[in-house]
C-alpha cells in the first residue's frame, strides 16, 4: 500500500480564490529556498524552517528523528503520516500549502530508506509504473547488482538525471563498463568515465563557496569512490586471463585490497556514503572469488572449493576481505543506532563459506553488542546471552578472543542478577588470558557497581554517618577489586577515553579509603603497569592528593612524571608549593599575633588561654609542603639545565608586570563590580537615592588610596604623576560626609577614573622585552628543550617546543582585565600569542577555573566519541592556563579575540550622536529613582516598561547582527560564521544549563573572528562552600539574549541549535563515556579545596555533598538529552530564557540586552 502511495502520481492543486495568489507565490519562494538549504549537509538547516511552517505534528516528530540519526524511527513516522495522507491525495482534497509538505515526506522517506541500506524497496519503488524517480532507480540498481536495468538507465541518463549530477552519471558508466568487462586499459572506455567524472566534479567544486564547509562534504565522498573506481580498473586488468596467474599480478590485487582495507570509516562520517563504497567492494570482492574459482574449476574439475584448504589464496582472500566488509560496516552501522541494518550485514556473512577467525570473533562481538544497544530490555540481554551459549569455543583458537567472550558473557550474567556465575565466568576469563583490557574493565565495572549499590542503599536508609562509615569499611573489598582491575585494564588499554575513565572512577574510590590505607596500597602495588602518559591529564588530581591519606603513592606517580616530562609538573608543582607556603607563613604570622596578645593578659584575665606553640591547622599544610619539597629536589636533581631555564623564564615573565596604574585600573573594575552587585539588591533598588556604600566597598577603597601611597610603586619617572592622582583620587572619594557615602554617586566617580585611567598610553616598546626581560630576549631553542605552556595539558604524540619570545610585547586593556600580551614562536614555525595575567585579588577563584576548564577538555574528549557530535564538530573552545605563580597566569590567546562588550562598544563609538557605554544602566537606576521620587511601586510591569524603553531607543537586538556583517561582508562568510556560533551558543548553553552557570557578563565571553568560536577563561563551578549544592544565581538557565537570538535568527533557534545541544548532552549522559566520573573527581578537588579539615565525618558529608551535585548536573543533562516520542524539553527551556518578562528581572550590569 505504501509502495503504491510513494509510486503514484501527485494529486493536482485544488483550485484557490486569486486573494491567495502572493502567498501561494511567497510560499512557494519559501519552499524553493528549503531545497536549496538542504543540499547543504549542516545537519539539515531547514528543518528549522519547516518546524516554523509544518501544519502536521507528524512533520516536527518525523524531522526530530532524523536531526538525531534515528533513520529508522523517523522511516517509520514518515510511512505512517503518509498513509493517513493516502485519502487527501486520491481526492484532491490536499490544499496547495499542504503540497510541499506530502513531498518532504516522501522525500525525506526515501532518503531514511537510502540511510538504512534498503535498496530493494527503493528499487520497487522506482519501478512502479508513473515513477517520478528514474535517478532513484540508477542508484538502486547497481547496489543491488541489476546491471541491465542499470544499462537501460544510463541510456538515457543525461535526460532525466538532474542539474550537477553529471559527475555521479560518468561514475555510474566507470561502474556498469567494469562489470561488462569492457577495456580497463589506459584508453579504455573505463579510463575515459573516470576522467570524466573527475573534470564534472572539479566543475562543481568551482561552483561551491570558497570556504570549504559541509556543502563540500558530498563532492569529497564522491573523490573516494572515483578513486576506488580507479583502483576497481587496476584489479579488473590484473583479473584477465591472460594475467590473472601471474605472480605480479596477485601482488597488484592484493595491495589494492590493503589499501581499502586501511580506508575504515569514522565515526562521524555519512553511513549512506560508506554504504556506497562498501557495496561496490562487494561487487569487486566477488568478481575475485568468481575469477579465481573459474581457474581453479579448469584445472581440478569437480574439486569443492569450499572445504578445500588448498584453495587459491586469492579466492580465499577476495572471501576474507568480503567478511572483513560486512562485519566492518555492520560496526558502522551499530554505532549509527541502526541495529536492523547491522543485524541484516552480520547475517550476510553466513553465506561465506570461508571466514577469518579474527572475523568471526569481531561478528561475534556485534551480535552481542547490537542486542546490548541502550535501552536493552530483558529479551535483550538473554537473545546476547542465547548468541554467546550457541557458540563453539573450539572455533575460538586464540586464548585473547575465548577470553574476551567469557567476559561478555560475565558481564550478561552481572545485568541479569546472576551474581555467582558472573565472578566464576569473569575469573575463568582471566584465567584464559590476561591480557584482555576488555575483561579486566568489565569486573572492575562489575566491583565497582556493587560497591556503589551498597552506599546507594546505606544513603537512602539515613542511616547515622558512623553507620555509613562502617559500610564502607565492610564493603571495602569491593573498591580494592574494581581498583586493582581498573589499574589492569589501564595497563594494557590502548583507548584513551576508556583509561580516563578508568582512572577518574580510580581517583573517586580513593575517597573511601580508611586509615588503614588499604585503597592507597592497593594503588601503590599495581600504578607502575600503567604507562605514565596515561596520568598525565591528572596531574592536578595527583598534587591535591599530596595532603591526603594517598600522598605516598601519588608522590611516587609524580615522581616518575617528572622524570619523563618534567616541564609537566614543574609549573603546577612550583605553583602549589608557593601556595602552601604562603598560607603557612600566613597561619603562623597570625597565630604569633594571638600568642602575643595572650601573654599580655593579666593570669588573672578570663580571656586569657591556654594556646599551643603551633596551630593545629599546620598538621594539614606541613605534609603538603614536604612533599612538594621532595618532588622539586628530585627535579633539580634529574633535570638541571631545564629547570634553571624554566625558573629563569618564569623570572622574567614576572616583571612583565602590570604598571601602577594597571593595576589601580583593575582594582577600580573589581570595586565597580561590587557596587554594581549592592545596587541591585532589592532593598538598594527601593531607596536608589538614599542607598549608601557597604564597609566592604569601603575598606576596598581605602586600600586603593593606601596601594597609590606605598612607596614600592613610585617610581622617578611617575613619582610625580601618581602624586597627582592620589591627591586627586582623595579629594574625589571624601567620606567624611554622608554625601559622599551614597553609593551611586560613588559609581559614577568610580567609573570616571575608570575612563580617565583607561586614555593613559601603554609603555611597551620595540625594544621592551630586550630591556625588562634580557633571558627572554636571547632565549632560543639552543638554550634548552622548554615546550609551549600549556603543551602537556592535553597529552599527545607531539610537542611544540619553543623557538624564540619575539621582541614585541603589547598592552591589553578589556573590561576588567590588564594584560602584557607576548609572542612566542614554536619550533613549528608557528607564532603563539599568550596573555601574562595578574590574578593576586581572586588566586582561589583562578584555580576553581583552571579546574573548570580541566573538565571542558575531558568532556571534549568525549563529544569526539558519539556520532552526532562529532559530525556536528561540537567543541568547547578552551584556551590553555598555567599559573606562573599564585598571583599570576598564563593564558593562550588568540589576537582576534574580541568580547561582546567591546562589540558594544564598537555600537557605541559608531552610533551617532555617540552613546556611553553604560547608558543602559544609568537609565535604569535613573527609572528606579524617579519612581522613589513620584513614589511609584517597583513591580515587574514596571521593569518590563524599562526593558522595553532600552530595547527600543538605547541597545537595539541587532547589535551583534550589524557588527556580524560588517565583519563579514562576503555571503558564504556569514553563512558559514552563523552555523559555527549557533553550535558554539549550543555547548555554552549547554554547559550553563547544567552547571547551574548563569552569571557570565558579556565583557567575559569572546567571539575568535577569524574561527567563530566562543571562549571565557571566567567559569567556575558555583557550590556552596556550607551546604555543597548549587547556587543559582539568575532567573534565567542560561545566557541567551535579544542580541544573541537575532544574530543567530530564528530558524538556527528552532532547529540547529536545539538539536546540537541534544546530540551534546545524549553524549554525556553515555554512561560508557564516564563523564559523571570525571564530574566525581573534579568536583572532589573543587569541595576540598575549600574544607580546611578532613575528619571522617567531614568526609562522608563530602561525598554525599559531591553525590549529590554529580546528580544534579546528570539530572540536567537528562533533561536536555529528552527526546521521548520526538518532544524535547528544551524549546520550552529556551522560551523561559529569552521571554522579557525573565530578563527585565536581571541585575542590568548583567547586560540582559546583548
Amino acid at each position: 500500500m505504501f509502495l503504491r502511495t510513494l509510486g503514484a502520481t501527485q494529486a493536482s492543486y485544488p483550485s484557490e480564490s486569486p486573494r491567495g495568489l502572493q502567498r501561494r507565490n511567497l510560499e512557494g519562494l519559501i519552499y524553493q529556498n528549503l531545497e536549496i538549504m538542504s543540499r547543504d549537509c549542516y545537519h539539515n538547516p531547514a528543518s528549522g524552517l519547516w518546524f516554523r511552517r509544518c501544519k502536521q505534528p507528524e512533520t516536527i516528530k518525523a524531522l526530530g528523528y532524523q536531526n538525531l540519526g534515528f533513520y529508522d524511527l523517523a522511516q517509520a513516522t514518515y510511512e505512517s503520516a503518509t498513509k493517513a495522507s493516502t485519502s487527501l491525495l486520491k481526492n484532491a482534497c490536499a490544499t496547495a500549502a499542504q503540497q510541499p509538505e506530502f513531498k518532504l515526506w516522501k522525500d525525506q522517506w526515501m532518503e531514511c530508506t537510502r540511510q538504512c541500506s534498503q535498496w530493494n524497496i527503493l528499487n520497487e519503488i522506482a519501478k512502479v509504473k508513473g515513477s517520478q524517480h528514474p535517478s532513484l532507480l540508477l542508484e538502486s540498481a547497481w547496489r543491488i547488482g541489476d546491471w541491465t536495468t542499470m544499462k537501460e538507465v544510463l541510456s538515457q541518463a543525461d535526460r532525466i538525471m538532474p542539474d550537477g549530477a553529471s559527475h555521479l552519471v560518468s561514475l555510474y558508466k566507470g561502474y556498469l563498463a567494469l562489470q561488462q568487462d569492457e577495456d580497463p586499459g589506459p584508453e579504455g572506455p573505463v579510463e575515459a568515465h573516470w576522467k570524466q567524472a573527475t573534470i564534472n566534479a572539479l566543475r562543481q567544486w568551482r561552483k561551491l563557496p570558497r570556504i570549504v564547509g559541509n556543502v563540500h562534504v558530498p563532492l569529497l565522498q564522491f573523490a573516494q569512490q572515483a578513486t576506488e573506481l580507479h583502483e576497481s580498473q587496476s584489479i579488473q586488468k590484473n583479473l584477465l586471463p591472460s594475467r590473472a596467474s601471474v605472480p605480479n599480478s596477485k601482488m597488484d590485487i592484493k595491495a589494492t585490497l590493503k589499501a581499502w582495507r586501511n580506508r575504515p570509516p569514522a565515526i562521524s562520517d555519512d553511513i549512506g556514503h560508506w554504504n556506497d563504497v562498501f557495496s561496490w567492494r562487494q561487487h569487486y570482492h566477488q568478481r575475485i572469488v568468481d575469477v579465481y574459482t573459474a581457474l581453479a574449476m579448469d584445472s581440478n574439475p569437480g574439486i569443492d572449493l569450499s572445504s578445500d584448504p588448498n584453495s587459491p589464496n586469492l579466492l580465499l582472500i577476495g572471501q576474507q576481505n568480503s567478511a572483513t566488509t560486512m562485519v566492518t560496516y555492520a560496526s558502522l552501522a551499530r554505532k549509527h543506532g541502526l541495529s536492523a541494518s547491522a543485524q541484516e550485514w552480520l547475517a550476510r556473512v553466513h553465506t561465506i563459506p570461508s571466514v577469518p577467525l579474527a572475523d568471526c570473533h569481531k561478528k561475534l562481538k556485534e551480535q552481542i553488542k547490537v542486542h546490548l544497544l541502550p535501552p536493552a530490555s530483558d529479551q535483550d540481554v538473554l537473545a546476547a546471552l542465547d548468541v554467546i551459549e550457541g557458540v563453539n569455543m573450539r572455533i575460538l583458537s586464540k586464548p585473547e578472543h575465548k577470553a574476551d567472550v567469557l567476559s561478555q558473557k560475565a558481564h550478561i550474567f552481572a545485568m541479569l542478577g546472576r551474581s555467582e556465575d558472573a565472578m566464576k565466568t569473569f575469573s575463568q576469563a582471566i584465567q584464559t588470558n590476561d591480557q584482555v583490557p576488555g575483561a579486566w574493565a568489565l569486573w572492575a565495572q562489575y566491583s565497582d557497581e556493587l560497591f556503589q549499590n551498597e552506599i546507594e542503599k546505606s544513603t537512602q536508609d539515613k542511616s547515622s554517618p558512623m553507620d555509613r562509615a562502617n559500610v564502607y569499611k565492610n564493603n571495602l573489598y569491593h573498591a580494592e577489586s574494581a581498583i586493582a582491575c581498573y589499574l589492569q585494564a589501564c595497563s594494557k588499554q590502548k583507548d584513551d577515553a576508556k583509561v580516563r575513565r578508568y582512572i577518574a572512577r580510580i581517583f573517586w574510590l580513593l575517597t573511601f579509603d580508611t586509615a588503614d590505607e588499604t585503597l592507597s596500597k592497593c594503588l601503590e602495588q599495581f600504578h607502575t603497569s600503567v604507562h605514565i602518559e596515561k596520568w598525565l591529564e591528572w596531574v592536578p588530581q595527583l598534587l591535591a592528593g599530596l595532603g591526603s591519606k594517598e600522598a605516598r603513592v601519588f608522590h611516587a606517580i609524580l615522581q616518575t612524571i617528572g622524570r619523563h616530562h618534567p616541564q609537566a609538573l614543574y609549573f603546577p608543582i612550583r605553583n602549589l608549593y608557593l601556595t602552601v607556603r604562603g598560607d603557612y607563613q600566613e597561619i603562623m604570622a597570625r597565630h604569633k599575633k594571638e600568642l602575643e596578645k595572650n601573654r599580655s593578659l593579666p593570669d588573672s584575665d578570663p580571656s586569657r588561654k591556654e594556646l599551643p606553640d603551633q596551630p593545629p591547622e599546620l598538621a594539614r599544610l606541613k605534609p603538603c609542603l614536604s612533599w612538594c619539597n621532595k618532588l622539586l629536589h628530585v627535579l633539580k636533581e634529574i633535570h638541571p639545565t631545564m629547570l634553571n631555564s624554566l625558573e629563569s623564564i618564569i623570572e622574567n615573565l614576572l616583571i612583565l608586570k602590570d604598571a601602577w596604574y594597571d593595576e589601580v585600573l583593575q582594582k577600580l573594575h573589581t570595586v565597580i563590580q561590587m557596587c554594581e552587585t549592592e545596587a541591585f539588591e532589592i532593598d538598594h533598588r527601593q531607596d536608589v537615592l538614599n542607598v549608601k556604600i557597604s564597609p566592604q566597598i569601603y575598606k576596598y577603597i581605602t586600600g586603593i588610596m593606601q596601594f597609590l601611597n606605598a612607596p614600592g610603586n613610585n617610581r622617578s619617572r611617575d613619582a610625580t604623576k601618581q602624586n597627582t592622582i592620589k591627591q586627586r583620587f582623595e579629594a574625589d572619594f571624601d567620606f567624611s560626609n554622608n554625601q559622599g557615602k551614597k553609593l551611586h554617586k560613588v559609581l559614577k566617580t568610580l567609573k570616571c577614573w575608570v575612563k580617565m585611567l583607561d586614555k593613559n598610553p601603554s609603555n611597551s616598546s620595540k625594544n621592551y622585552l630586550e630591556e625588562r626581560c634580557p633571558y627572554l630576549s636571547k632565549f632560543n631553542s639552543c638554550s634548552a628543550d622548554v615546550y609551549l605552556f600549556g603543551e602537556f595539558l592535553n597529552p599527545k604524540a607531539h610537542y611544540v617546543k619553543i623557538a624564540r619570545f619575539l621582541p614585541k610585547i603589547e598592552t591589553i586593556r578589556r573590561h576588567s582585565l590588564t594584560a602584557r600580551r607576548l609572542f612566542i614562536r614554536g619550533s613549528n614555525g608557528k607564532i603563539y600569542p599568550y596573555l601574562m595575567v595578574n590574578t593576586s585579588s581572586h588566586v582561589k577563584l583562578a584555580r576553581s577555573e583552571e579546574r573548570f576548564l580541566q573538565l571542558l577538555r575531558m568532556l571534549n574528549k568525549s563529544l569526539v566519541q558519539r556520532k552526532e557530535s562529532c559530525k556536528r564538530n561540537l567543541q568547547w573552545s578552551v584556551p590553555k592556563v598555567v599559573a606562573m605563580s599564585p598571583g599570576s597566569r598564563l593564558i593562550e590567546d588568540n589576537t582576534s579575540n574580541i568580547s561582546v562588550l567591546e562589540i558594544y562598544r564598537w555600537y557605541c563609538k559608531n552610533r551617532s550622536p555617540e552613546m556611553e557605554v553604560d547608558a543602559p544602566i544609568a537609565y535604569y537606576y535613573e527609572q528606579l529613582g524617579r519612581m522613589q521620587n513620584e513614589g511609584s511601586v517597583l513591580n515587574r510591569i514596571a521593569l518590563n516598561k524599562i526593558y522595553h524603553y532600552i530595547q527600543t531607543n538605547i541597545l537595539p537586538p541587532t547589535v551583534l547582527l550589524d557588527w556580524a556583517k560588517k565583519t563579514y561582508p562576503d555571503p558564504a562568510m556569514f553563512w558559514s560564521f552563523r552555523h559555527q556560533i549557533t553550535r558554539q551558543t549550543a555547548l555554552d548553553c549547554l554547559v550553563q544549563f547544567s552547571l547551574f552557570l548563569s552569571s557570565l557578563k558579556p565583557e567575559h565571553i569572546y567571539i575568535t573572528q577569524d574561527t567563530g568560536t566562543l571562549s571565557t577563561v571566567h567559569y567556575h563551578i558555583p557550590i556552596s562552600k556550607e551546604t555543597g549544592e548549587f547556587v543559582h544565581e539568575q532567573h534565567i538557565p542560561f545566557r541567551l539574549t535579544p542580541n544573541m537570538s537575532t544574530l543567530m535568527g530564528p530558524i538556527a533557534l528552532s532547529g540547529p541549535m536545539v538539536f546540537s545541544m541534544i546530540a551534546a548532552a545524549r553524549c554525556l549522559i553515555d554512561p560508557k563515556l564516564g563523564t559523571e566520573a570525571i564530574l566525581h573527581t573534579l568536583l572532589k578537588d573543587e569541595v576540598q579545596a575549600n574544607v580546611r579539615d578532613m575528619t571522617e565525618s567531614r568526609v562522608i558529608s563530602m561525598i554525599e555533598d559531591i553525590q549529590s551535585a554529580v546528580g544534579q548536573i546528570m539530572g540536567r543533562l537528562q533533561t536536555a538529552a529528552h527526546f521521548d516520542k520526538a518532544e524535547s524539553k528544551l524549546p520550552s527551556i529556551i522560551s523561559l530564557t529569552t521571554t522579557p518578562e525573565n530578563l527585565c528581572r536581571l541585575d542590568p550590569a548583567w547586560y540582559p540586552w546583548l
